[in-house]
């Protein structure tokens, strides 16, 4: 008998339907040869101030409403947008960015291909969004989170509200103990905040929920490497509507940076 097969039979007299330690995550990517290339389901952060989380689950059509999340960021991807106009529904090319740094620091413009530094880029400075407000190029962060009992990450699409947060619990609650976000748990639950101009929105909060064992460091290694790639081959992935609410929604005034 193989030494696959023991490690099966081992788990089905145990009665368990743990299946993530059978194997290597080159194991299961061998069911995804050939198929193309791999995109991840998106946590919702939900408009008007909402507390809960939309997690998609089994049934596509109903996602799980969850107040808090939790898991290892295996990788977090720093990116800009620009959209020359407003928003005005679903078009045939998806809600795609005029310009997209995949960086955060050096942009490329979707017709013509040309590049641009994203830090002395006009529309990348405040003042420069519609009506004279915030900035015409919206900067996100999104982190690549690990559930237990999965496979894949999920990725949650952080707003430029959410991203002091995120720098603080970054810089102070991991970094500043030597260790990288990969190395720990981390949960993640929504407030509820007010613009100065009376709008209601929801920001993420930080904190550690423990350190990841080191035997599963080498499979969460490797899923960081993946999710890098992914997240530079997908600058212009389209938008979803509920994103650009979110990317034009705020200015420089509501925004709380220092």
């Amino acid at each position: 008998m193989s030494k696959k097969i023991e490690e099966t039979t081992e788990l089905a007299t145990a009665g368990t339907t743990e299946l993530s330690t059978v194997g290597s995550m080159g194991d299961y990517m061998e069911e995804l040869d050939g198929l193309g290339s791999l995109s991840f389901e998106k946590i919702k952060i939900p408009s008007g101030g909402g507390i809960a989380f939309e997690v998609p689950g089994d049934d596509p059509e109903s996602p799980e409403i969850q107040k808090a999340i939790e898991g290892v960021i295996v990788h977090h991807q720093t990116k800009n947008v620009y959209f020359r106009d407003a928003y005005t529904g679903a078009t045939e090319e998806g809600n795609q960015p005029d310009c997209a740094s995949a960086d955060g620091k050096t942009g490329v413009m979707r017709d013509s291909g040309t590049e641009k530094s994203c830090a002395t880029c006009k529309y990348n400075q405040f003042g420069s969004g519609r009506d004279g407000f915030g900035k015409a190029c919206q900067n996100r962060v999104d982190l690549y989170i690990l559930m237990d009992g999965e496979v894949f990450p999920k990725v949650l699409s952080l707003p430029a509200t959410s991203l002091k947060d995120f720098k603080a619990y970054l810089a102070m609650r991991v970094v500043a103990r030597k260790q990288k976000l990969c190395q720990v748990r981390t949960r993640i639950t929504l407030k509820k905040a007010k613009s100065k101009s009376g709008i209601d929105y929801s920001t993420c909060v930080f904190a550690k929920a423990g350190d990841v064992p080191q035997d599963q460091l080498p499979d969460i290694l490797e899923m960081k490497e993946l999710c890098r790639g992914i997240a530079l081959s997908q600058a212009f992935q389209a938008v979803e509507e509920q994103e650009y609410t979110d990317l034009t929604a705020t200015t420089d005034e509501e925004l709380p940076f220092d």
